[in-house]
């Protein structure tokens, strides 16, 4: 693949907050946040894009009894000359479900008053994509579960989709990793979730998602991705676009299809279609709807195309289709752009796309401006002269070289990054 048709994602937020209060509680009906600090790479054709984010002293809602963090910060990088993504979400001062008159937890033996579902001093979630292997891990500080130590946390971390279910509570689920990898296996993408929590009691309903990070690569060497250890891929997405080459302004339209190859049916929260940034989104139609909420991302300034369909499930073995038209915005310059599709289940989390059905914007046609006709030979330059004259003229027409410090900066941060989840790097390393 040439640097033009490699493509890179990365995607990372600290919280986010989808549950109902059903009746016997005094909490609003329902509970929701956006993506509370959310960080969005999307590196344009052959060089590569840095983004992070921070918030602090979150509550949700006003009184925190559903969620609150002292801390959430964010960062995500990719860079389309390798290509390589890296995005890390780290939660300080995490508690959920904080027993209060309006919502009870069971206490166990040895709990105090004021119990919470969970709580710890740190969630850091990490995702990373090249073209050797889709990596994701969760390391945790004094995390409890319910009050009571998770007991097979070892060295700050958990087995992925570590599983605790709290009957008529909640189900817990740490270190939450999906995949999805090109038929292929020339790109893939790993999604994290260090926390996620699926509310099943009288009083709740909904999810509630702690550090979240999402990297995917494509345009690698056929087979050269690998999937990560213990990860789920029971999701398959997979698109196509017609027509797959566009100049600005004219129109494409992407089929996104989401099969389910799990055992249980998808109970449909979301799905999004996450525009590259030189896209502007037209319409979508199909089994979710037409009715989509559009978003704009901070990071990169591209649009996530959101739909949540009502009563939507995707039972094993079944596909759901939808199809996005998009415009290429005006200006865009030649290079070959991405596009990545999410699907997020009540029960088994969030699955992402590859980056895929890649949309190649041609370079502007130019028409040599024809010379004036002339009575005969030109008189010879001498000196000086001659060399001015030829250095214009081989310079008409080109453009200035790049100084380096516009992809220099970006790809030094990609390798910063992808570095520093080698060294498994936390907390204050973050935002500085």
């Amino acid at each position: 693949q040439t640097a033009d048709q490699k493509g890179a994602f990365a995607d990372a937020f600290g919280l986010l907050v989808d549950v109902t209060a059903l009746s016997g509680t005094e909490l609003a009906v329902p509970v929701e946040t956006d993506e509370l600090s959310r960080s969005t790479s999307t590196c344009p054709p052959g060089t590569g894009s840095v983004a992070q984010d921070q918030v602090l002293d979150v509550s949700v809602p006003d009184d925190g009894s559903i969620a609150t963090s002292d801390t959430l910060a964010t960062r995500a990088a990719t860079d389309c000359t390798l290509p390589a993504a890296m995005a890390q979400a780290i939660t300080e001062g995490a508690t959920v479900l904080t027993a209060t008159e309006g919502v009870q937890l069971p206490v166990l033996p040895g709990a105090t008053p004021g119990t919470s579902l969970l709580t710890a001093e740190v969630i850091d979630a990490q995702a990373a994509a090249t073209c050797g292997r889709l990596e994701a891990t969760t390391e945790f500080v004094n995390l409890l579960v319910n009050g009571q130590e998770v007991v097979n946390l070892e060295n700050g971390e958990v087995p992925p989709n570590t599983r605790i279910d709290i009957p008529e509570i909640a189900t817990v689920i740490l270190n939450e990793q999906t995949f999805d990898l090109n038929e292929d296996g020339s790109g893939g993408t790993v999604v994290v979730n260090g926390v996620h929590i699926i509310f099943a009691s009288d009083l709740l309903r909904g999810d509630v998602f702690i550090s979240h990070a999402v990297a995917g690569v494509t345009g690698c060497p056929a087979g050269s991705v690998t999937p990560p250890e213990g990860g789920n891929a029971e999701f398959n997405l997979t698109k196509d676009v017609t027509p797959t080459s566009a100049n600005p302004g004219e129109t494409v339209t992407y089929t996104a299809r989401f099969q389910n190859n799990g055992a249980e049916s998808c109970d449909v929260l979301e799905a999004i279609d996450h525009l590259n940034p030189v896209f502007e989104f037209v319409s979508t139609s199909g089994d979710f709807g037409t009715d989509a909420e559009l978003t704009q991302r901070e990071g990169d300034g591209g649009t996530d195309v959101t739909l949540e369909p009502t009563n939507v499930e995707i039972a094993p073995g079944q596909t759901a289709t939808q199809t996005f038209t998009v415009r290429v915005r005006e200006n865009t310059g030649p290079g070959t752009y991405f596009n990545v599709t999410e699907i997020r289940c009540s029960q088994q989390g969030n699955f992402v796309s590859p980056p895929t059905a890649g949309v190649t914007v041609p370079a502007a046609a130019t028409t040599a401006p024809t010379p004036p006709p002339t009575a005969g030979p030109a008189p010879a330059v001498q000196g000086d002269q001659a060399d001015r004259g030829g250095q214009a003229d081989r310079g008409a027409g080109r453009q200035l070289p790049e100084t380096g410090l516009e992809t220099t900066v970006p790809l030094l941060g990609v390798a910063v990054l992808l570095l520093t989840m080698a060294l498994r790097r936390r907390r204050g390393d973050l935002i500085g």
